[in-house]
């Protein structure tokens, strides 16, 4: 029977209830929460049996069988009439069977009969809608998604009141049989990325997709590459300003969280706040995430390069300023800034991954105790510390290149501590092609910024006012 269970296709139901029960028993062998419900006819002296009913306890509602199924059965003696659920379907194979049951629908099976009713039995795991932790505003809407796919739907359909917003729910070929729905605008959507979604989520292998994250790193461009090429985000809000842009996106039964496709390079520096403010304060905070960019990656490097190889550029007072602070310093400048960035690395993922009180204690460990410490041990120097600290709150400001922030801030580091000024500029060139040369979902990665079209220009690390409406539109 093992090797008949991975072939479950080729098993249809009987008229033999028996034969189907033992099928199913040797289906979830060895699983407690597995249970069988014979139904019998009370009203008769026999107590003959009228149906066998197969769920999985805890995945299924133990009332709502009792309400909607054992009940009116037991009443009625028919199946077909008495079943108070719209939601059944009919299965004639043991694999449809048993992906109903694992999805906590209950299987009801009748004497006598070649064909199993499905019943839509799911327990309801829901919990409160609230603000995502990751993406807190001060101003705009407060919801977040949950991990109940219908329901994260709704929140987009509530945003955006559009009868052109269209869903489509796939279900996906892996192990876990998960289901994932693409939704886009009709009047906006590049039909050429939404049919590369549709192809890429068609050759998804049967390996097991979980969660979201796990299926986008399956569909992304360039898996190697430390940059995003998929967007994701907690907040109903920016879907629908996705949608409303022509981007495809993607939820998952199970994540809370959705993915937006086509993600562009210069979509790392925008956030939701900056259209619930004035425009100009928008563009200020834009301006600041990508200085920000260019700060974390590259102040580090341009430490090194200058105090290593062209002390002559700097300014008197602070070569001897800087000399000084190194007195009794044992490691050379780039050992010093590659110790201090991984330490401050290891204490931003502790901080991540403890609580929030531990996590202030974690912030008082690293900068009073270690980072007076160490200076005062003379194992780094105080100018060192200033660096490092500016690299890290520069780091913060746009939390979605971080992976991009580590591996190009070490890259640049070791060529200017190699060649000086000199390899700064051959490892900037390597950052520059490398962006050049990403696609997500065979969009340029550097659409907005290298477009001749002014109209998406301007929306790039600007953020245009919002036009006031159709007339403004026509005199512009």
């Amino acid at each position: 029977m093992a090797k008949e269970i991975y072939d479950l296709n080729n098993i249809k139901i009987t008229n033999e209830i028996e034969n189907n029960e033992n099928i199913l028993k040797d289906i979830f062998k060895k699983d407690d929460t597995f249970i069988i419900h014979d139904v019998y006819n009370i009203n008769n002296i026999n107590n003959n049996l009228l149906c066998k009913i197969f769920y999985i306890n805890g995945m299924s509602s133990i009332d709502k069988i009792s309400e909607m199924v054992i009940k009116p059965i037991q009443k009625w003696n028919k199946i077909e009439n008495v079943i108070l659920n719209s939601n059944i379907k009919q299965v004639n194979d043991f694999q449809n069977a048993m992906l109903e049951i694992v999805n906590g629908n209950c299987l009801v099976l009748v004497p006598n009969q070649n064909i199993g009713y499905v019943i839509d039995t799911k327990q309801t795991f829901l919990r409160g809608i609230e603000e995502p932790s990751n993406e807190k505003i001060l101003k705009g809407p407060k919801d977040g998604f949950v991990e109940n796919l219908l329901v994260n739907i709704s929140l987009v359909r509530a945003h955006l009141k559009n009868h052109l917003l269209k869903v489509k729910i796939i279900n996906l070929k892996g192990k876990d049989n998960g289901k994932i729905a693409v939704l886009y605008l009709e009047e906006t959507v590049d039909y050429q990325v939404l049919n590369e979604v549709y192809n890429r989520l068609d050759k998804v292998d049967n390996s097991i997709s979980l969660d979201l994250n796990i299926l986008k790193e399956k569909i992304k461009d360039c898996p190697y590459s430390p940059f995003k090429t998929i967007g994701d985000t907690e907040r109903p809000d920016v879907v629908c300003f996705k949608l409303l842009e022509g981007k495809v996106v993607l939820l998952m039964d199970g994540t809370p969280s959705a993915c937006t496709i086509p993600f562009l390079f210069i979509e790392n520096f925008h956030a939701v706040d900056d259209y619930y403010v004035n425009y100009f304060y928008g563009t200020i905070n834009r301006l600041l995430r990508f200085i920000s960019f260019i700060l974390t990656i590259s102040i580090p490097a341009f430490y090194v390069a200058f105090l290593m190889y062209h002390q002559e550029l700097l300014p008197t007072k602070l070569a001897l300023s800087i000399s000084a602070s190194r007195q009794g310093v044992p490691f050379p400048t780039v050992v010093e800034c590659i110790l201090l960035l991984t330490l401050f690395e290891i204490l931003r993922e502790s901080g991540a991954r403890a609580s929030a009180l531990l996590g202030t204690s974690l912030s008082i460990v690293g900068a009073l105790i270690i980072g007076q410490a160490t200076v005062e041990a003379r194992i780094v120097s105080t100018s060192v510390i200033i660096v490092v600290a500016i690299t890290a709150v520069a780091g913060l400001i746009a939390p979605k290149l971080s992976s991009g922030f580590i591996f190009f801030r070490l890259l640049l580091l070791i060529f200017a501590a190699i060649l000086g000024v000199h390899g700064l500029i051959i490892a900037s060139s390597f950052l520059l092609i490398h962006l050049v040369s990403l696609k997500s979902f065979n969009q340029n990665y550097f659409t907005n910024i290298l477009s001749l079209n002014f109209n998406k220009v301007k929306d790039s690390f600007i953020r245009k006012p919002i036009p006031k409406g159709k007339e403004y539109e026509e005199k512009n």
